[in-house]
């Protein structure tokens, strides 16, 4: 019988190829936790609009990361050609975010939720080794109605124009049929600048790498991950943001190296003056530097922008 496994990276893919499990496996790559999430996904505009962001980040060509989307898309659309189809997702934000893409695409193809299992882990897939990822399969549960349904609400929260109905959600507590979105979309909200300083968390935990010693690319990427409850960032986001804060018009960190390239591991970097009084509250990186930025639906932009998140509260 033919099974259709969709998986949250290439690391999970190349485990699951060696371990038994019977199936095609496809991997889901978009980081949608950063850049702008408009209209349906697994229409054209929406891969479009994807593509288009996802190059100016700096993951690669446009033309090429729209080739991957639509090959993902195709590969969903022929869904019914399986008779089950394996949902593979962990705990981090990424994963959260991928799951609740595919149950709001079940709300609009309700024919195939009927086939479609779900594994739920709160261990990272990508560092299982094949024999513990076949462990995994037994377990898997029939999608439900319910899951379905929350899913729904959180991605269509996500796309909104405005985090209300996403907080809302965040403020509700946990769903135990989704027992790792809470979570994951309590991460997302706090990639909404501090109102405290102006930084997201991800942009203040680098500056406080840097502040704390780590003095090279590799040492700040590894410390800002230490500092996460659920990994869920790879090094291309880690660039992106670094590289934004570097090339502010009042730039709160440097690099060693031309600025424009991909760094090396050993890459030194390091706080200008700006990064620390930012860092202690001192400065308004908004303020100062104003921001250009999509989370989901929502675009921040300009020094004096609607919405930010209270750490403190």
């Amino acid at each position: 019988m033919p099974i259709l496994h969709i998986l949250n990276g290439d690391m999970t893919r190349e485990g699951l190829l060696r371990s038994g499990v019977p199936g095609e496996f496809l991997a889901w790559t978009d980081v949608f936790y950063e850049g702008p999430i408009r209209g349906d996904s697994g229409s054209e505009p929406f891969r479009q609009t994807r593509a288009r962001y996802l190059a100016s980040a700096g993951y690669g060509a446009r033309d090429a990361i729209l080739r991957g989307l639509r090959h993902q898309d195709q590969w969903l659309s022929r869904s019914s050609n399986y008779d089950d189809v394996v949902l593979w997702f962990e705990h981090d934000l990424f994963d959260q975010l991928l799951l609740v893409r595919h149950l709001e695409w079940l709300s609009r193809n309700p024919s195939a939720a009927s086939r479609v299992q779900l594994i739920q882990s709160s261990r990272y897939l990508g560092c299982l080794n094949p024999d513990e990822l076949a462990e995994l399969y037994p377990g898997r549960a029939p999608v439900t109605p319910l899951q379905v349904a929350s899913g729904t609400d959180a991605w269509r929260a996500v796309c909104a124009d405005s985090p209300t109905v996403l907080e809302r959600i965040v403020s509700d507590g946990p769903q135990p049929e989704l027992p790792f979105l809470h979570g994951a979309l309590t991460r997302l909200l706090e990639e909404y600048p501090s109102t405290s300083c102006g930084l997201s968390r991800s942009e203040r935990q680098i500056l406080r790498a840097l502040n704390e010693g780590q003095a090279t690319f590799e040492d700040c990427f590894v410390a800002t991950q230490r500092m996460e409850d659920r990994i869920f960032m790879g090094d291309s986001s880690f660039v992106h943001i670094a590289r934004s804060l570097a090339a502010a018009s009042h730039p709160l960190l440097q690099f060693a190296d031309d600025g424009h390239s991909q760094p090396e591991q050993k890459a030194a970097m390091a706080l200008t003056d700006l990064g620390h009084d930012v860092l202690a509250g001192d400065a308004d990186h908004i303020r100062v530097n104003g921001i250009d930025r999509w989370i989901g639906g929502v675009h921040l932009m300009g020094k004096d922008v609607r919405w930010r998140w209270d750490d403190r509260a």
